[in-house]
């Protein structure tokens, strides 16, 4: 819906002014799960909406919030924020992070790449990113790289 969708960009915009300049840090975090839940409740309905196999839509919501959480409350900079990630910041979430954190059958690991390309083009499609091409070819940069680390990993 148009205003679960305006109310998403709120909150994220709001937490994006706020991002390392909240005096007060649990107001700050209430502040990111407001915006992290409904996040994953717009995602979610983006992506039934354009018919993605709904066997795969829980998980790309949560890999989606998953990787919200890891830039707003794991990033280096007061400015990470998902309109200024870097190839860095990717490269410590795919080969790192989600490694250390994520408890998941090995071939699980695969569904991060298509989850995040299509969390990037959601981000474009609501007007929170001007264009998604820059996050999306970046992500693809890791597509095959992350896979063959998997298979070595876990083979």
């Amino acid at each position: 819906a148009v205003g679960d969708d305006l109310q998403f960009l709120d909150l994220l915009t709001a937490l994006d002014e706020t991002k390392g300049n909240s005096e007060d840090y649990d107001e700050w975090q209430k502040q990111y799960e407001a915006m992290e839940e409904k996040c994953g409740e717009v995602f979610n309905a983006w992506l039934e909406g354009k018919g993605v196999d709904p066997e795969f839509i829980s998980k790309f919501t949560f890999h989606a919030t998953f990787f919200t959480n890891f830039v707003y409350n794991y990033g280096y900079e007061d400015t990470d924020i998902l309109r200024n990630i870097d190839d860095l910041l990717f490269d410590d979430f795919f080969y790192d992070f989600v490694l250390r954190k994520v408890m998941m059958e090995p071939e699980e690991h695969v569904d991060w790449v298509p989850a995040l390309r299509l969390f990037f083009l959601f981000l474009a499609e609501k007007g929170y990113l001007d264009d998604a091409t820059r996050y999306v070819d970046t992500i693809d940069t890791f597509e095959e790289p992350f896979l063959q680390f998997l298979r070595k990993e876990y083979s």
